[in-house]
């Protein structure tokens, strides 16, 4: 049952990453960096300048989501990691109207690190 607090567009809320995450009722977008993350010096990045920013993408990924009293699981359509494409990741979180956090449930069932947002559209 899709959870409509979730629709929105959300900007992350960390001292060491941004990004930002688009979601309807079933389907989301997300992009995280870190912070530091510095551009290339030339009009083209040198091999060790683009694997170093590739190794400052934090997430990202694109796909579908089902959620359900506080739990959910994203199907991954899309990644910055090839091998992840096709993954099923459960997750639980907490949603009002401006801000919600999101963490993975681990294989053991516990939670994971919480990552917070800020509701901006």
């Amino acid at each position: 049952m899709p959870d409509a607090k979730l629709a929105g567009v959300w900007e992350l809320l960390s001292d060491t990453f941004e990004g930002m995450a688009i979601m309807t009722e079933s389907h989301f977008c997300e992009v995280i960096t870190f912070k530091d993350r510095e551009s290339y010096a030339g009009s083209e990045p040198s091999e060790a300048e683009a694997a170093e920013l590739y190794r400052k993408i934090g997430r990202a990924a694109a796909g579908t989501y089902e959620v359900a009293d506080g739990e959910g699981t994203e199907l991954h359509l899309f990644s910055e990691d090839p091998t992840r494409v096709g993954d099923s990741v459960r997750f639980g979180y907490a949603v009002d109207d401006t801000s919600c956090s999101f963490w993975q449930i681990q294989p053991d069932g516990s939670a994971g690190p919480a990552i917070s947002w800020r509701r901006i559209g």
